[in-house]
């Protein structure tokens, strides 16, 4: 408390005093716990995988990468793209956060949270994915890494409109 007019009291804080405590074993176990929930699992069909394991790095061919992030990309690619003819699903991708809880199920509704890859049947090299769940910005990585892998390929990428 001030004694006089005008001085300057500072307050007792603990903003900005680094802690070394450490992390409770129950904390930690939550926090491990969370991570593997929130693991990025691709899941090919057997025909797609056994194509990719008689390469010798294990790595699919993809000349193009088409990508449909959002409602309405999803519902453009399903309207023009799939409807045209000639792809197949080859995989799934199954994740959980906190806005989305996708299954590994090939066959969904498109009112659930999913995101499916297709191949053209007339060039095999050509890959589809449509993804109408949220993958949180700490999985975002995760999932570009199991599912680009190493190698770069041409990407189109069609999103959803925040305007």
């Amino acid at each position: 408390m001030a004694t006089f007019f005008g001085e300057v009291v500072v307050a007792p804080s603990r903003a900005g005093v680094d802690d070394d405590e450490e992390e409770a074993p129950e904390d930690r176990e939550i926090r491990a716990e969370l991570e593997k929930k929130r693991e990025v699992h691709i899941l090919w069909n057997t025909a797609f995988r056994a194509s990719t394991e008689s390469s010798s790095d294990h790595q699919f061919p993809c000349s193009k990468f088409i990508l449909g992030v959002g409602h309405n990309a999803s519902a453009f690619l399903s309207s023009f793209v799939l409807n045209s003819g000639g792809w197949e699903v080859v995989g799934s991708v199954k994740l959980w956060n906190e806005w989305c809880r996708t299954s590994s199920t090939l066959c969904v509704l498109p009112t659930d949270s999913f995101c499916l890859f297709y191949r053209l049947v007339s060039d095999p090299t050509v890959l589809l994915c449509q993804c109408t769940c949220f993958v949180a910005e700490d999985q975002q990585f995760q999932w570009l890494e199991k599912v680009g892998g190493k190698s770069a390929p041409q990407v189109y990428a069609h999103t959803k409109n925040y305007a």
